[in-house]
């Protein structure tokens, strides 16, 4: 407590001294630091409401999302078309909304508004590139908050447009990688969500050709023209997931990624087919007649002259036989009626790939040969072609497939996951453009804090600045007013004198005038150092003149 009431009769004694200007000038600081710290205060007290988006939403739009709101009891604020709420809350209801069904299907000009307040150190030359990595790292915070995700990261391919035509030339498409929660599996209601909210903030992007993968496997959403229903999209990622796993299992190669596509019918299909037996017969006749010519030698008649015939009854005669059949039908025929019937979920088709690390391969040949060498390409390259087709051979019949062309067999090269690199991407590209959301939050009260102790440190500067020209107090005054004690011889030396330095060269100065100078500083320096002896020595100089 003496520490402060000493140093409020020091500033008492130091506003005492200051001119007309000076006390303005600090009355006006106090009130400005007033003011400062009672907008801190209402600032903080007060949530700011931004708008939820940057465009103006329909009447049917802003019913569907008060609705939403004062489900949640959330805190918001309608004007106009426009729906603010607190800036702290924004990424988080935008997902809940999203995940509702409550937001339209186009926002790109919301988005487009939305990252441009986070852009102000953007130069022109890449500001194309940094908004896109903006949007893609502010879309990842909102897809971040919906309900059972961890972690996301977005990747964007606006495509590209043909030069002399305004058509575009590829159609831009999207990733989601998503971490869930516990190792849950995402619903159909996140995948359209996810699907909706990126597709609505990207320009020419269909809701179809955004990919979503989630923990290693793979999700899309139908387009709006599919023909494909939720339920049946269901039932084939089920089908697909079911295949997924016997291969995974039947393999048991580490880090294998297998894929399975299968088509189903969308359909019910009936059909018939008829096939007709061989025809009845109904009568069957057949004839048969035998002829025979000839005669034999004892028969008479004239002969060659040859040598006596001797008869025989075993000379051969001349025989044909002739055989005639005729056969008769009717018109009964054995039928044969065969029905097949299809249902819209059953498996139309199937497709699998299997892509294989190249480091498999490499450890299956030093297991087959036994050593650590690295193999030559030509030997690696037989050994993965080999083990690629058993491998196909060995997935076909656990899809239950008939064809090898049904199976597709690959190999890749270990590298650092999408999510990780997108993550890495996102963080280098913005560059410290996309502020979070809680450096916004407490951006305008830190501001203010910064303002109020900037004017104190003002204040504190002034009054520095005043103490040098502020007398001596009145107690010394006094002691100055009374009558110089007499000088005694004993009393000692008053002070040191110095060695008078040379003179400087190139200064055109005399002796004495060195030497006043330098007995002014000694002087100064002992008014500093020892203001008693300083004292004394004036009075002394005093008497002297008198």
């Amino acid at each position: 407590m003496e520490f402060v009431k000493k140093a409020l009769v020091q500033i008492q004694e130091h506003l005492g001294s200051l001119n007309a200007r000076d006390k303005i000038l600090f009355l006006l600081i106090l009130v400005l630091m007033g003011l400062a710290f009672v907008w801190l205060i209402v600032g903080t007290a007060t949530p700011e409401l931004i708008p939820l988006l940057e465009q103006d939403f329909s009447a049917g739009e802003v019913a569907s999302i008060q609705n939403q709101l004062d489900t949640w009891g959330v805190t918001y604020q309608v004007e106009g078309n426009k729906i603010l709420v607190r800036r702290q809350d924004r990424d988080r209801l935008l997902a809940r909304l999203q995940l509702a069904g409550a937001l339209p299907k186009d926002m790109r000009e919301g988005w487009r508004k939305y990252i441009e307040e986070s852009d102000m150190w953007l130069t022109s030359e890449d500001r194309q590139r940094r908004w896109q990595l903006a949007l893609e790292q502010r879309l990842a915070q909102v897809v971040a908050m919906m309900d059972d995700v961890h972690d996301a990261h977005v990747i964007i391919n606006q495509g590209s447009r043909r030069l002399l035509s305004d058509g575009p030339s590829s159609d831009p498409s999207a990733s989601v990688y998503l971490q869930m929660r516990g190792g849950n599996k995402p619903s159909k209601h996140l995948v359209m969500a996810v699907a909706d909210l990126v597709s609505g903030a990207v320009d020419r992007l269909t809701r179809d050709r955004v990919n979503i993968v989630a923990d290693g496997s793979a999700y899309r959403a139908p387009g709006s023209d599919s023909a494909f229903g939720g339920d049946l999209l269901d039932r084939r990622r089920e089908y697909e997931r079911h295949f997924v796993d016997k291969v995974v299992h039947v393999l048991g190669i580490p880090d294998a990624l297998v894929e399975v596509y299968v088509e189903l019918e969308s359909e019910k299909v009936h059909t018939e087919e008829q096939k007709l037996g061989e025809p009845v017969v109904s009568k069957e006749h057949e004839i048969k007649s035998t002829n025979s010519r000839g005669d034999s030698g004892g028969e008479p008649g004239v002969r060659p002259n040859v040598g006596v015939a001797l008869a025989s009854s075993a000379e051969q005669l001349e025989q044909s036989t002739e055989k005639e059949s005729e056969t008769e039908f009717n018109n009964e025929r054995d039928k044969t009626t065969i029905v097949r019937q299809t249902l819209p979920d059953e498996v139309k088709s199937i497709q699998a790939t299997v892509n294989v690390p190249r480091s498999y391969f490499l450890q299956v040949y030093r297991d087959r040969t036994g050593s650590e060498e690295k193999p030559s390409p030509e030997q690696l390259d037989t050994l993965i072609q080999t083990q690629l087709a058993e491998i196909r051979k060995t997935v076909l019949p656990v899809i239950g497939g008939t064809d090898l062309n049904q199976v597709q067999a690959s190999w890749y090269y270990e590298r650092q996951t999408p999510g990780a690199e997108a993550a890495t991407a996102a963080t280098a590209g913005a560059g410290g453009t996309v502020l979070p959301g809680g450096v916004m939050e407490y951006a305008k009260p830190a501001g203010l804090l910064v303002l109020a102790l900037s004017s104190l440190a003002m204040v504190l500067m002034m009054l520095r600045k005043a103490s040098s020209s502020i007398s001596l107090p009145r107690t010394d005054l006094e002691a100055l007013n009374e009558p110089p004690p007499a000088l005694e011889s004993d009393q000692g030396p008053v002070g040191e004198a110095g060695q008078t330095e040379g003179v400087l060269q190139g200064v055109e100065v005399d002796e004495d005038t060195v030497r006043v100078r330098n007995m002014a500083e000694q002087v100064a320096t002992l008014v500093k150092e020892d203001p008693d002896s300083a004292a004394s020595l004036v009075r002394q100089w005093i008497v002297q003149d008198k």
